[in-house]
């Protein structure tokens, strides 16, 4: 069931609004090096303008497992994925059960995306995209890679409006 979701939106959804070309997990086409590649040519151009370029290089800790259900139901929203679908996305999600060997109670799961889901991983990129997406239109060049996001400013001083962002 996963794997017809992930389909349908791809298929759908996706096609209508596109994830940002600057996220590259897990996308046709796209891999790490892709990622480092835009990385590496952002600071190349500013050593070539004779700028100064900074960089934050975030890696989120536990991305998958710490995604809450409303976000994710947010985001398919924003992409005018049919109910139906969210539902039962978010359903197959907040429905799921853990038990721990040595305990007697099992514990239901609160938030996040399975591990090793077929899903999760265009789940994740469906939500990271929107900050991706405003850091981007906000004088920031961001480039994503599945839980790890890096955000560059340049300019020609640490003071120039470009440097400093718009966020």
């Amino acid at each position: 069931m996963e794997r017809m979701c992930e389909r349908e939106l791809r298929g759908s959804a996706l096609m209508n609004l596109p994830l940002h070309n600057k996220q590259h997990a897990y996308s046709l086409g796209k891999s790490t090096e892709s990622a480092l590649h835009q990385v590496i040519k952002k600071f190349e151009e500013a050593i070539q303008n004779k700028e100064i370029c900074l960089g934050s290089f975030i890696d989120i800790e536990g991305a998958f497992d710490r995604t809450n259900f409303p976000s994710i139901k947010c985001t398919l929203s924003r992409h005018k994925v049919e109910p139906a679908l969210i539902d039962w996305i978010v359903n197959m999600l907040s429905t799921r059960i853990i038990k721990i060997a040595g305990e007697s109670q099992p514990i239901q799961i609160k938030k996040g995306c399975p591990q090793g889901g077929v899903l999760s991983p265009l789940l994740w990129n469906m939500v990271i995209n929107e900050l991706i997406s405003k850091l981007n239109a906000n004088h920031f060049y961001s480039v994503g890679y599945a839980d790890d996001l890096t955000i560059l400013v340049s300019g020609k001083t640490a003071a120039d409006p470009l440097c400093m962002g718009d966020f």
